[in-house]
């Protein structure tokens, strides 16, 4: 590379005492400059003779790209604002990827994601392990609020780890320095290429009644709704295994009838896989008063049936699963009314 720089005009960077300057530090960010003798650091850079006693002061980065040279730096390849971010969609599997460049310095790039609430991880790293590249990176929410800065001292990459908000998310990626002109290297030519991985939260999946009315128009999707007109409302098709866009036809109540001179059986018809989300209740009562209801038995979302009546299960009508509940009395009833009440589990 040395070589290299003298057909682009320049001169070897020394301190005083020497023509070559070895650099300084050690490590991941041990520092040389590129017209110097960069053989045993990590971090070669182009140079303007910003460290003490440095017996060449020319602007590397000016002179490469000055006319003289017949070029100038590569283009942008990502915007520096959120207004203009590159979008980093996630795939299937919730993980974003994307690369970009540092091209000079004061250069930023933007980058766009959408997370659900949870925990929002991403990888910078610069493309090579012998990078010129230190990278600094911050997340800012949708309001323009900084979220979090990653920026390891001893490392040139950064990684963050956060617990976000569903929402939107602008990553920021800018070149910095470590220590000082005398002890690290500045931000001066702190520039190359760099790559993005990470993984946003997942979104939450959808309950078992959205996906039920998810092919009626967003207006006809509520519980209480019957777009078809067949007198079972949305919640009563979930619950039921049906189609709410299509008028039911199906009895899935069999009426009472006794199975002892005080007791009765009722039978249930519900779908082969029964929706987690309804807890199903059935009640009776004498008067048909409304606050005259009582529950005798009730399903949670587990599939266990707790109450004063006991229910079994036994094959139903076209695969369906049929529930018999049955409530035994002391004394015969003056009357009994019975009827099964669906609630959407939060």
């Amino acid at each position: 590379e040395t070589e290299t720089g003298h057909t682009f005009g320049l001169s070897h960077d020394g301190k005083s005492g020497t023509a070559y300057y070895a650099g300084h530090g050690s490590g991941t960010v041990g520092w040389a400059p590129i017209m110097g003798s960069g053989y045993f650091k990590n971090v070669t850079q182009w140079s303007k003779g910003e460290y003490s006693s440095a017996t060449n002061t020319q602007d590397d980065l000016s002179i490469i790209s000055s006319t003289t040279n017949g070029f100038g730096y590569r283009k942008d390849d990502h915007n520096n604002q959120a207004a203009g971010a590159t979008a980093m969609p996630a795939d299937s599997s919730n993980q974003v990827a994307h690369s970009g460049t540092i091209e000079r310095k004061g250069d930023s790039d933007v980058f766009s994601l959408e997370s659900a609430a949870g925990t929002l991880t991403l990888a910078i790293n610069p493309a090579s392990s012998s990078s010129n590249l230190d990278i600094r990176a911050d997340l800012y929410d949708a309001a323009g609020n900084l979220v979090t800065t990653a920026n390891p001292g001893t490392q040139l990459n950064a990684s963050i780890n956060v617990s976000v908000s569903a929402g939107t998310y602008f990553l920021h990626i800018h070149a910095t320095g470590y220590g000082s002109a005398n002890t690290g290297f500045t931000d001066y030519a702190s520039l190359g290429s760099y790559t993005i991985t990470g993984e946003v939260a997942a979104p939450a999946a959808p309950s078992p009644f959205t996906l039920t009315v998810a092919a009626l128009p967003e207006i006809q999707r509520n519980p209480g709704d019957d777009p078809d007109n067949d007198g079972y409302s949305n919640l009563h098709e979930h619950a039921l295994g049906t189609n709410p866009t299509a008028a039911e036809t199906l009895q899935h109540f069999t009426s009472i009838h006794p199975n002892t001179s005080s007791g009765f059986d009722f039978l249930i018809d519900l779908p082969t896989d029964i929706p987690s989300d309804v807890l199903y209740t059935v009640q009776a009562t004498c008067t048909l008063d409304a606050a005259d209801w009582t529950s005798i038995a009730s399903r949670d979302s587990t599939g266990a049936w707790t109450g004063a009546a006991n229910v079994t299960e036994e094959a139903g009508p076209g695969g369906r699963r049929r529930f018999r509940v049955s409530e035994n009395a002391p004394t015969p009833w003056a009357c009994r009314f019975l009827r099964v009440q669906f609630t959407l589990s939060p």
